[in-house]
């Protein structure tokens, strides 16, 4: 037989019957899951739920325990680890559970001597180690004590032997210290006695190099005040004195002055006998303007003879230029000579 869903039932298809459509669907019919419905009663199409709620259990107790077509949950199977001890689990060959027996085996052992680093000697080690070596102590000790009240004895009798000795220095350095000071005392009374006059004798010296050196800047001052004064006298002195030649000179240029002669020439004598019978057109002439002197201040010529003398024009404040024209042969000429007029009044002349 053959059945056909009709959407609500399965449908006998016979012979006799005609089929005019399926699922809604005529012509030629491709069906899907999707054109048809999931019977009431199954079977049932496949979801994430139903294939979850069909492996998956959140339980391991009860007849889920010896499942073998299901899985447990993750947190079933956490819940399970969580309430796990070491109850529930069996020790292994290598990984053993811990017991005193063991820690005692591993840490502790009962001997003394040895180098072991990682045991601990057992407390009967220990007691039967202390009473030797409390046995050696006690004889040590007992030696040790006879050998230092042995010493404390010898040292008593050096400390004694040494305390007499020190009292005895001690005498004896009080005895020098006492001589010692009243040595130094007298000395330094004296050294002081001997301070004080040398420091008055100082004093007394200081102050008299004081009072002779006030007389004598006194005797000083009075030196250069009168010097001062002497000299202040001495400068108006000269300077009347030069204020009187410089008067005397100026009248005896103007009596040459008056004594211009016809042709403002001054006359002299073709003899000068200052001159020794030199000619004035050979050995007088210069050779350049004011460059020929007949006479200095202090080497003056001897008497000169002159007829005609010009005063030219003074050059400083004790010289004078004069114009002088001798009587010399035809054909020769005159020349200036300086006269020097010193405010001593020797200067020379010509």
């Amino acid at each position: 037989k053959t059945y056909i869903y009709d959407g609500s039932a399965w449908v006998e298809l016979t012979a006799s019957s005609d089929v005019t459509s399926v699922a809604g669907k005529i012509g030629a019919v491709t069906l899907s899951t999707n054109d048809v419905s999931e019977a009431l009663n199954g079977p049932y199409y496949f979801t994430e739920s139903r294939a979850q709620a069909a492996a998956v259990v959140d339980l391991l107790e009860g007849s889920n325990a010896t499942s073998h077509v299901r899985a447990p949950s993750v947190a079933a199977v956490n819940s399970l680890l969580d309430a796990l001890t070491t109850d529930d689990i069996a020790e292994g060959s290598t990984r053993l559970y811990y017991t005193d027996n063991r820690a005692r085996f591993a840490t502790v052992k009962d001997i003394w001597s040895g180098s072991e680093t990682t045991h601990a000697p057992t407390i009967s080690s220990i007691v039967s180690y202390v009473s030797s070596a409390d046995s050696s102590l006690s004889t040590a000790v007992a030696n040790e004590a006879s050998r230092a009240q042995a010493a404390e004895s010898s040292l008593a009798t050096a400390i004694a032997n040494e305390q007499s000795r020190a009292l005895a220095v001690d005498s004896s350095l009080t005895t020098a210290l006492a001589n010692e000071t009243s040595r130094a005392l007298a000395i330094e009374g004296s050294l002081q006695s001997q301070i004080d006059s040398e420091i008055q004798s100082r004093i007394a010296g200081d102050l008299n190099e004081r009072t002779r050196a006030l007389a004598a800047e006194s005797s000083l001052a009075t030196a250069i005040s009168n010097e001062a004064t002497s000299r202040a006298t001495a400068v108006t002195n000269e300077q009347s004195r030069a204020s009187a030649a410089e008067s005397s000179l100026a009248t005896a240029i103007a009596n040459l002055s008056n004594s211009v002669g016809v042709g403002g020439f001054l006359k002299a004598d073709n003899n000068l006998g200052n001159l020794y019978q030199t000619a004035i057109n050979v050995d007088l002439l210069p050779s350049a303007a004011v460059v020929r002197n007949l006479g200095s201040f202090d080497l003056p010529f001897a008497t000169a003879r002159l007829t005609d003398v010009i005063l030219q024009n003074a050059t400083a404040s004790n010289k004078a230029q004069m114009k002088i024209n001798p009587t010399v042969p035809s054909g020769t000429t005159g020349s200036t000579i300086d006269v020097g007029m010193s405010a001593l009044g020797t200067g020379g002349a010509a």
